[in-house]
């Protein structure tokens, strides 16, 4: 676990970082800013998706393209209906189509990408195949080429894109220091500890222990390792 690093978040999460990475044998141990809200944050951040699917199970000799053009379609009016009623606006819409894809007698399947083209033709179809083909030959190492290519699935991602958020940018200009105090730490006691607020620090900084770094929701313990 050496090579690894531990990321800490929730509130109680920083209180036992540095010890549980220093008990694995990590070399570093990440907290987020505001980690107490890390779950939140990236509730405010990630994409709105729908994700739709629909089993056709056809070989890539006898599919139609056109009517696996019209099966993407159908999916699509349904992932339009979920954004229409999220209230994405148009420019921040993105609609993605792929495909499952096995060789002949395989019982698992590999997703690629579809163009998303009016109408779907032939060459679309033989690009979906070479893209399973290759992606396929990419993990395994082989192709059957003998054997027949089936579309199993299709899907349709239907995505609301959200708008950048960053969190404030920490370093206020004040010393980080808010003083001193006698902190219980097992194996050690009670020990005269530094306690400085996160906000304050700058990058670059550096706080050795014992101390304790505040913040607003959470409190990072650097222990006397």
């Amino acid at each position: 676990l050496r090579e690894f690093s531990l990321l800490a978040f929730g509130g109680a999460g920083p209180l036992h970082a540095v010890e549980l990475a220093d008990a694995l044998g990590m070399r570093r141990a990440i907290i987020p800013p505001f980690p107490g809200a890390f779950s939140a944050f990236g509730l405010l951040v990630a994409d709105t998706r729908h994700d739709f699917a629909r089993t056709v199970v056809r070989d890539e000799v006898t599919v139609d393209p056109a009517w696996l053009g019209e099966a993407f379609q159908e999916l699509e009016r349904l992932g339009v209906a979920e954004l229409d009623a999220d209230g994405i606006p148009q420019a921040d819409r993105r609609l993605l189509w792929s495909a499952d894809l096995r060789f002949e007698g395989q019982s698992y399947e590999l997703n690629v990408p579809v163009a998303r083209s009016f109408p779907l033709r032939v060459d679309h179809v033989r690009a979906m195949v070479k893209s399973f083909s290759d992606l396929h030959e990419r993990i395994y190492a082989f192709q059957a080429v003998d054997e027949k290519t089936v579309l199993v699935n299709v899907r349709v991602a239907a995505i609301g894109v959200s708008a950048p958020l960053a969190p404030p940018r920490p370093g206020s200009g004040a010393p980080p220091d808010k003083g001193r105090r006698r902190i219980y730490f097992g194996g050690s006691g009670f020990t005269d500890s530094r306690v400085c607020e996160r906000s304050r620090l700058k990058a670059g900084d550096v706080v050795e222990g014992p101390a304790i770094v505040e913040e607003e929701i959470s409190c990072t313990v650097v222990p006397p390792l």
